[in-house]
């Protein structure tokens, strides 16, 4: 009776050991090759350096743009592989303001199933900007720490190499599409725009036209690509089709439905405002205050930022 159940156990059990053993040798391979060092010094050093971040923690300003904060290493934690909820990977160069409404859509769905908030990578935070080549070194790594990989995906995340190498290191590691979720960054009121533009980079994706601040780390990451693919065709198929399996264009369809709704609410909310005008300014004034003090509000960007105004900082983002 129970010896047949103990045994399936034991073969789960062995199996997913077998399984976590291969993804982290896999992620050490990848961060062994980008470092230019062996895998179990790779291995000792991301083991020290882990760290994560609690989304709530977070607010716009703190990650609108690549601009060095070392305060916010404060709001970060040191984790061990398999607490981090998820690695969030995403492009510098990608609407700020779209970027953040898609993590909090993100966040908020999270927090709706496990009645927690999210811990994260997220490489503004995460990464020791006073030893950034060290950290980058062993991102495979830490992709491999976190249960789950969330791409924010805009217009430019299939053009920066970093981000592909991202893909390329959750392919290596043979993970299932069930430890991956793409939120797709679009920007409000241009969500077909930014959709159309999607849906050219996935036609032409082709990694070797991916752009990378250093060339040298261009060369280096390609030739690894090449190496474990056999050719750089071969993976360009590999990311399309995890971008396809993910149903990519439906999940833009639902964002934009969404927004649809949501402006279609708040111009009947304002109508009935206008209405209501009549009232005290007291009334008015403590309702205004109510609704600045946090709530879902407060985790939207309702501005449409522009994409390069703020690129050329020094720190994480000319690496990525």
């Amino acid at each position: 009776g129970s010896c047949p159940q103990l045994r399936c156990r034991c073969q789960e059990f062995l199996i997913n050991s077998f399984e976590r053993r291969s993804e982290a040798r896999a992620a050490a391979g990848v961060a062994g090759l980008i470092g230019n060092c062996s895998v179990h010094d790779v291995m000792a050093q991301a083991g020290s350096r882990f760290r994560s971040v609690k989304l709530a923690s977070l607010s716009f300003a703190d990650i609108k743009d690549n601009a060095p904060d070392l305060a916010l290493a404060a709001k970060t934690e040191k984790a061990s592989p398999g607490t981090c909820d998820a690695f969030v990977s995403h492009s510098w160069h990608d609407d700020p303001c779209a970027k953040w409404n898609a993590l909090q859509e993100w966040r908020g769905e999270f927090v709706q199933e496990h009645a927690c908030e999210p811990g994260v990578w997220f490489d503004k935070c995460c990464i020791d900007q006073n030893n950034i080549e060290v950290d980058l070194r062993c991102l495979p790594v830490f992709l491999h720490g976190c249960r789950k990989m969330v791409v924010l995906c805009g217009v430019t995340y299939l053009k920066r190499l970093w981000c592909i190498m991202e893909i390329f290191t959750f392919i290596h590691m043979c993970r299932g599409l069930d430890c991956i979720e793409f939120k797709m960054v679009l920007r409000e009121g241009r969500e077909i725009e930014d959709s159309a533009a999607m849906a050219e980079a996935f036609a032409n994706f082709d990694a070797r036209e991916c752009e990378c601040f250093s060339v040298a780390d261009k060369d280096r990451m390609l030739s690894i690509i090449h190496n474990a693919f056999g050719d750089v065709v071969n993976f360009n198929r590999e990311v399309s089709a995890i971008f396809e399996q993910a149903n990519w264009q439906e999940v833009c369809l639902v964002r934009s439905e969404g927004r649809e709704r949501r402006a279609v609410t708040n111009a009947m909310g304002s109508s009935s405002s206008g209405d209501s005008s009549s009232n005290s300014s007291k009334g008015s004034s403590s309702k205004g205050s109510k609704g600045s003090k946090g709530g879902s509000s407060s985790n939207i960007c309702s501005k449409t930022c522009e994409n390069d105004a703020d690129l050329e900082h020094q720190g994480v983002v000319r690496h990525l």
